[in-house]
C-alpha cells in the first residue's frame, strides 16, 4: 500500500510504501481436564489467539495407543501419557493428557464430623453408581449419596459399586 501525505506548511507531498501484514496465530488456549480414566472420554475446547483468526484447528494425537483425538474429543485408549497436538496455520500447541487406570477401590470423601440433624454430601473417586450403607443407622443414616447425623456417636459408611460389589470403600463419621 502506498500512502501519500501533503504538508500544508511546506507545500510538499511525500509518499511512503507500507506493507500490511495479516494477523498470525500467537497461541492456542486449551480448556479442559488433563487427566482421564482408561476407556473414558473427555472433551477439550480450543481458542486461537488472536480471536480474529478463523483458520481451522487440526487435532492430532502424539500416541494413538494411549489417546485417540477427534475434534476436541479425547478417548483414553491405553494407560500412559500422550499429547494432544493442535495445529493452526504454522502454529502448533501441545496439551499433555495422562490416562489413569480404573480404580480398584472406592475412595469416599466428605466431612468426617457432622452434627445431629446435619446432612452431608459424599463424593467418590468413580463416576459409576455407588451403594452406601451405615454400620449404625441409629447414629448415621444414609439417603442416596448423603448422610444424616441422627445422634452422637460413630458409624462407618460402607460403599460399594452397584454393578461390582467387590469394589468397595469405607468412611468413618463422628456425630
Amino acid at each position: 500500500v502506498i500512502v501519500g501525505v501533503y504538508d500544508d506548511e511546506t507545500g510538499s507531498y511525500c509518499t511512503k510504501s507500507i506493507e500490511i501484514i495479516p494477523p498470525f496465530v500467537i497461541d492456542i488456549e486449551v480448556i479442559g481436564e488433563n487427566e482421564v480414566l482408561i476407556d473414558k472420554t473427555i472433551t477439550l475446547e480450543a481458542n486461537v489467539i488472536p480471536s480474529i483468526i478463523t483458520s481451522e484447528i487440526i487435532w492430532e494425537s502424539s500416541n494413538e495407543d494411549i489417546i485417540l483425538v477427534d475434534e476436541g474429543k479425547v478417548y483414553a485408549n491405553g494407560i500412559g501419557v500422550a499429547d494432544v497436538i493442535l495445529k493452526c496455520e504454522e502454529f502448533e500447541k501441545r496439551f499433555t493428557i495422562t490416562v489413569l487406570p480404573m480404580p480398584t477401590t472406592i475412595e469416599v470423601e466428605g466431612n468426617p464430623s457432622i452434627l445431629v440433624n446435619q446432612v452431608a454430601n459424599l463424593k467418590f473417586n468413580i463416576e459409576d453408581e455407588v451403594v452406601l450403607t451405615s454400620s449404625n443407622p441409629e447414629i448415621v443414616q444414609v439417603v442416596g449419596n448423603t448422610i444424616l447425623g441422627v445422634k452422637e456417636g460413630k458409624a462407618v459408611i460402607n460403599a460399594h459399586k452397584k454393578d461390582n460389589p467387590e469394589m468397595k470403600g469405607t468412611f468413618e463419621v463422628t456425630v
